[in-house]
């Protein structure tokens, strides 16, 4: 590159009496000698770490980082929440039938699960049985009480057990919904909130608080051997959130974010997390994925 030094450029004639495809180990040890013993081998090395500054740091860092993606996380999810309770509440009332209900909420607590463990869940039920909320509105409550416990931290002995009610309850809506003549708009809300709720808990469980955000942010962007697969799946989540929140912005924004984090942890100090992460394939496929426009072969480079 523009900045290499006429050690760099000497090493790399060297390198052309070397056939790499059958000495690489070799043609890394002449490339090192080489450096050595010209000196070049630090400046060398400075010279890749200012220019990879230049194209790949970015301002803020890791500590607003994580202040902003705990911020926009919370939002996106609540957002993600409202625009379903909206869509099930337009959908109107359905022929939701209480003896059904009351049947279902016999058969959770014939599964062993307490009376008073699942508040909302049994005021649903009780608000219904005294007029003061309809069957309809009693089975969307009944819906969201079982789908958050069945995902939660608080019901790990009972998970399976609530899968199957929710399961249950769902069926009971969709039946309702087929008898007021709107099955199909039911099955496809329910096929997008089903989705929505096999979000990955550690990033549910995250969203507001800062420290939690910050250590998930943190896992992600400081190992050049496991970032690549890390950022990938939580990209995909972050998608997954964006697609139901309805914002097309989301997983760029966070990406921007994920890219302020982790420059602030490879140039700190020496700048020697960058060295690392370039001269590692899996180093190399993480940079790729949250700096797009720039090539694999300048990240190959710096190697």
């Amino acid at each position: 590159g523009p900045l290499a030094t006429p050690a760099v450029k000497l090493a790399g004639k060297a390198m052309k009496f070397v056939n790499p495809k059958a000495y690489i180990s070799g043609a890394e040890k002449i490339k090192k000698s080489v450096f050595d013993t010209l000196g070049g081998s630090k400046a060398a090395q400075e010279a890749v770490i200012d220019e990879g500054k230049k194209k790949l740091q970015r301002e803020g860092g890791h500590a607003s980082s994580v202040e902003s993606a705990n911020v926009s996380l919370t939002d996106e999810l609540a957002k993600a929440n409202s625009k379903f309770e909206d869509e099930y509440k337009a959908l109107g009332e359905l022929d939701v039938r209480p003896q059904h209900i009351i049947k279902l909420y016999n058969k959770m607590i014939s599964k062993g699960i307490k009376k008073g463990k699942l508040g909302d869940l049994e005021d649903a039920v009780n608000q219904m049985k005294l007029g003061q909320k309809s069957p309809t509105d009693a089975l969307r409550e009944i819906k969201a009480a079982l789908g958050s416990a069945a995902y939660g931290k608080d019901f790990k002995a009972f998970k399976n057990i609530l899968i199957g009610l929710k399961e249950d309850a769902n069926k009971l809506f969709n039946d309702a919904a087929k008898r007021s003549g709107k099955g199909k708009e039911v099955a496809d809300l329910d096929a997008r909130y089903s989705d929505f709720l096999k979000l990955d808990k550690r990033i549910k469980q995250s969203a507001g608080s800062e420290s939690k955000v910050s250590n998930l942010i943190g896992s992600i962007t400081s190992s050049p051997r496991k970032s690549a697969v890390l950022i990938k799946e939580y990209l995909s989540e972050i998608n997954r959130i964006g697609r139901h929140s309805g914002n097309e912005n989301f997983v760029t924004d966070q990406m921007e974010l994920l890219r302020s984090s982790l420059s602030e942890h490879m140039f700190k100090g020496t700048g020697s997390t960058f060295i690392t992460f370039v001269e590692t394939e899996s180093g190399r496929k993480a940079l790729r994925q949250l700096y797009p426009d720039i090539s694999g072969k300048t990240f190959k480079n710096w190697a």
